[in-house]
């Protein structure tokens, strides 16, 4: 069981993905990285981003911090397309997913109390399946990685609405638009991911 559990955790790390410039970006400025190479982004937050319009360049920490303090809303919405990186934790994409992963992302949006945050959290890091979890943009949800043992693409909605029973809770649901296989999720700056 433990090589097993070994094996799990090498495979989830080399699993590759793809990072888009934005969340937008379907065509350009795509490139494929691992999972383990997304959490390294996430934990360091000093990936630099460029605003070609503003001629601006900034980090991935200062972009999170300004969202996290200052904004909420459509207008967080808007700042997080405008500048945030994405990638397709379910693969790598090109015109859809090309390459099927071992991961893929549950979303807990709108905790409402730190409490019920720290319950969440705790549960996910004692549930076995689940590799990485951190913050998302708004610094009021939950991004949850979960490797799951699917090696048929064509069955991942099925799956993933198995994993969305699953993680169930009576105070919040995870987002049932990630079900979608070239699903992009935004990566931010979490210096605690676990």
């Amino acid at each position: 069981e433990l090589m097993l559990n070994i094996k799990n955790i090498v495979e989830m790390n080399n699993s590759k993905i793809s990072l888009f410039g934005r969340i937008n970006w379907t065509t350009y400025g795509l490139k494929t990285i691992t999972v383990q190479e997304a959490i390294s982004i996430i934990r360091d937050g000093t990936f630099r981003l460029y605003d070609k319009e503003h001629s601006n360049s900034y980090t991935l920490r200062e972009i999170t911090e300004l969202m996290q303090y200052n904004y909420k809303g459509d207008d967080l919405q808007t700042l997080k397309e405008d500048y945030l990186p994405a990638v397709s934790f379910n693969g790598v994409y090109s015109n859809g997913i090309v390459e099927y992963s071992s991961v893929t992302a549950l979303d807990f949006d709108h905790i409402p109390s730190q409490e019920e945050f720290t319950d969440l959290y705790s549960r996910l890091r004692a549930t076995p399946c689940v590799g990485w979890i951190y913050r998302t943009p708004s610094g009021k949800g939950l991004k949850a990685l979960v490797l799951h043992d699917n090696n048929n693409p064509l069955l991942h909605t099925n799956m993933y609405q198995q994993l969305m029973l699953m993680f169930q809770t009576p105070y919040i649901k995870t987002d049932p638009k990630c079900k979608d296989l070239a699903r992009r999720n935004y990566l931010c700056y979490d210096p605690n991911v676990w």
